[in-house]
């Protein structure tokens, strides 16, 4: 057993013995032998690593199925949780499920699922760093027997008296770089606040935390006034008057955090109160000057294709002075549209920021108000990535939506231009004809589009757990390379990592078809309804230019 105040070395000397601190000076016989582990050694901390996956993954890490030497069965898994009383975890979640058991369990029971696992190993050597902290004294009792009773060498730090009675030897540390061994056949006492003989197995009680406390309480109420039984007689009533509770039922939910989602055109409300809760602030100067420069745009676009029929003319024509002045008016015009893209992109990236700013501004103070972050983690009933929701989904939201207004303005203004000018070229039928392709085409690509939205979503939760377990690796790695679970993780990482790959792998492959359809439809096939409409515009004026050369020909 390792003693000591905080700061000594306790912690520092057990990472030399498991192997993760290299050895300066000295030699160790066993248990952590060179830079691998030896397999003989078990480590179970303070709070124990719980890795995701089911609860047979807890109690045989860091093993997984195909390197166990004896399978456990199920008897095997009710019989070891039954040694720690964590038989009821058998009922709390069908046993294939993949569970985060670190957010489901409380640090008493994260220690004695630790000492399951330490059952169903039986290492002979085993390091124990205050591991029985959050257990009860009769937990620690149970523990200790039957540790002993496997024929395990304990190696243990506390900073609790009462688990002197379970070792041999105590290694006191100063923490000014002394120590002191004793050993327990010695009968020499090991000073300690309270009790003076506490390596004496004779004079040592189990209880004697538990005797104090009891003995501190009913002193002190002796001599207080309130604590006569009149004061208190309301209790029994109360708790007679007490409705019968539902132990084994479920933790009760905020119904706040439980309730079905508003209706969509509800949220998107609220979210554009927020984004732009006026047109004549910052945001709505904003949106108009992207508006009025996607217009910009279409109308310089539109007189370039003009530019561009007229340059041809005057080229037959040999109209040298024409086509200099028609130049001219062309550089102006191409440089006024570099201008404009430019700018368009820069006002639309200025946008999705200032939304991001106000968005997370109104997420963080509902976040952080009223314990609201603990309610969403430890209330509501289900897993929350809040941390990626505010800090990566909302700069991915914000900027989607800036894209989406340009994406909306522009092909409005696009097909509300170009409609009136087809209609000056070809009339109404020319009109009708391309707004039913236009309705028939994309009608279809709907019908056959994927849940893109889906997709991404999916996606991007797989990203989000695949990034978890790297960082749970960070936190737990000292734990990890104590057990040597360095391949268990690295199986665990591999299958979130194949996961995500095949998911990216399906995402890619129906937009790769999706993407054939979409450019055959909407780029390639209207070159040919394009081509029928010429062959229309020429029929219907086909009077007219017969009527222009009959006139040339007579003068």
């Amino acid at each position: 057993m390792d003693k000591g105040p905080n700061g000594s070395g306790k912690s520092c000397l057990f990472r030399v013995l498991g192997g993760l601190w290299p050895l300066v000076s000295g030699y160790i016989v066993k248990p952590g032998i060179g830079s691998d582990l030896n397999k003989e050694i078990f480590y179970v901390p303070q709070r124990p690593y719980t890795a995701v996956g089911t609860l047979r993954d807890q109690l045989i890490y860091p093993l997984t199925a195909d390197q166990e030497t004896e399978p456990l069965t199920n008897e095997g898994m009710v019989e070891l949780l039954r040694n720690v009383d964590l038989e009821y975890l058998l009922d709390r979640y069908p046993l294939e499920d993949e569970i985060n058991w670190g957010d489901e369990l409380s640090l008493g029971e994260q220690q004695r699922l630790g000492m399951a696992r330490l059952f169903y190993h039986k290492p002979k050597f085993a390091i124990l760093d205050e591991c029985t902290s959050a257990v009860t004294t009769n937990m620690e009792e149970r523990f200790c027997e039957k540790v002993r009773a496997m024929g395990t060498s304990c190696i243990t730090i506390s900073h609790r008296p009462a688990l002197v009675a379970f070792h041999d030897i105590v290694l006191s540390l100063d923490g000014e770089g002394g120590w002191t061994v004793q050993y327990k056949r010695d009968g020499l006492s090991l000073p300690s606040e309270g009790s003076p003989d506490v390596l004496n197995s004779s004079v040592t009680n189990r209880r004697n935390d538990t005797v104090a406390v009891q003995k501190a309480f009913f002193t002190r109420a002796k001599g207080n006034a309130l604590s006569k039984p009149e004061v208190h007689s309301y209790s029994p009533k109360v708790i007679a008057s007490s409705p019968d509770t539902d132990e084994e039922g479920p933790l009760p939910i905020v119904p706040q955090l439980h309730k079905a989602p508003r209706a969509l055109r509800h949220r998107v409300a609220a979210m554009v109160k927020v984004l732009i809760p006026s047109l004549f602030d910052r945001q709505g100067a904003k949106l108009f000057a992207v508006a009025l420069l996607v217009v910009s745009r279409t109308w310089i676009s539109d007189r370039i294709a003009s530019l561009n029929g007229t340059s041809v003319k005057y080229v037959l024509e040999q109209d040298k002075t024409a086509f200099i002045r028609l130049t001219g008016i062309s550089v102006l015009q191409s440089s006024a549209n570099s201008f404009v893209a430019p700018t368009l992109r820069h006002l639309t990236a200025r946008l999705a920021l200032g939304w991001r700013i106000r968005l997370t501004q109104h997420l963080l103070k509902n976040y952080l108000k009223k314990n609201a972050f603990y309610k969403v983690f430890h209330m509501s009933g289900k897993d929350i990535d809040a941390d990626q929701r505010i800090t990566h989904d909302v700069e991915k939201l914000t900027s989607d939506l800036s894209g989406l207004v340009t994406g909306m303005v522009k092909p409005s203004v696009d097909i509300l231009w170009f409609t009136w000018r087809m209609k000056l070229l070809s009339g109404r039928r020319g009109v009708a004809i391309l707004y039913a392709y236009m309705l028939l085409g994309l009608g279809f690509l709907r019908s056959v589009a994927p849940e893109f939205g889906d997709l991404a979503s999916k996606e991007q939760q797989l990203e989000g757990t695949f990034r978890y377990m790297h960082s749970r690796l960070r936190t737990h790695a000292e734990s990890i390379a104590f057990f040597g679970g360095g391949s268990r993780e690295k199986a665990m990482v591999e299958s979130r990592f194949r996961e995500l790959l095949e998911h990216c792998k399906i995402h890619m492959r129906n937009k790769w078809l999706y993407g054939i359809l979409d450019e055959f439809i909407t780029k390639q096939l209207p070159h040919n309804v394009t081509w029928g409409l010429s062959l229309l515009y020429a029929l219907e004026h086909k009077g007219d230019r017969a009527l222009t050369s009959t006139q040339g020909w007579k003068r």
